[in-house]
């Protein structure tokens, strides 16, 4: 195929290149350049060129990588499921409606409110993580035919699929780590505290924010707690870890 220019300068078949034709002084420079430069030497074919001495060093370099995508050389990477996640979507859909019912849901439920917040942030849903299925086997409710799967509003359910589908890596917390294993915007901090710890979520809340010190913030639902430091309990204010012993919480990092 040939590629042509407005410029009547030169002519380029974006299909082959010669090394002689390369700009002298490239703009594209390090590994990537060196590794183009030397696919150039490697490729057979011709390059008609009368572009004179004045024309653009620009103009050269992205005539050359024209040539290299008409060519199938330079390819873009394949998305990730997740490329389209906002995180800064994610907490603000949070902090805006922490202290409103979940919509299309019947009452307040703090894994179905984190579900919300994350498909605010651009993450898709499932079959299996939905807010709107008529698939009985997968509901959280038989109150509602079509409605939120246990994925979607279930904690317990929730972890399990996040992590199962490669959405999120996890990892238990130490009450006495401030920074609750580097958590970022957007990631959950699942709770295990009804009664003794038995390894089943009971709770969910997304980081929305960081004191001075990088401690996360978390807002959740049921109860509504806006910004409420990771590890402390506003109700009686201690520490989670005292006014619920054995308690544990895990880090759902979102990929």
């Amino acid at each position: 195929m040939l590629v042509r220019r407005r410029c009547s300068h030169f002519r380029v078949d974006g299909r082959v290149w010669r090394t002689e034709h390369w700009p002298k002084h490239t703009l594209i420079s390090g590994r990537f350049g060196a590794r183009l430069r030397r696919w150039t030497a490697w490729r057979a074919g011709s390059v008609e060129s009368a572009c004179p001495t004045g024309c653009s060093v620009v103009i050269r370099s992205l005539t050359l990588l024209l040539g290299l995508v008409v060519s199938g050389v330079v390819n873009a990477p394949a998305a990730s499921a997740f490329d389209d996640f906002d995180r800064l979507g994610a907490v603000t859909f949070a902090k805006k409606f922490y202290n409103t019912a979940p919509l299309a849901f019947v009452g307040t439920n703090s894994a179905y409110f984190v579900s919300q917040a994350l498909w605010d942030g651009g993450m898709a849903p499932t079959t299996e993580w939905a807010p709107n299925s008529s698939d009985k086997s997968k509901l959280a409710t038989g109150l509602l035919n079509p409605g939120p799967t246990r994925a979607a509003a279930s904690a317990d359910h929730f972890k399990n699929f996040m992590v199962s589908s490669g959405r999120a890596s996890i990892k238990q917390l130490d009450w006495s780590d401030p920074t609750a294993g580097g958590a970022e915007l957007a990631d959950i901090i699942a709770y295990d505290y009804i009664g003794p710890a038995d390894g089943f979520v009971d709770h969910l809340a997304i980081v929305t924010g960081f004191t001075d010190d990088n401690h996360p913030l978390v807002t959740q639902q049921a109860p509504s707690r806006l910004n409420r430091e990771w590890s402390w309990d506003l109700s009686v204010g201690r520490r989670i870890e005292f006014t619920h012993p054995g308690a544990r919480a895990y880090l759902l990092h979102v990929n």
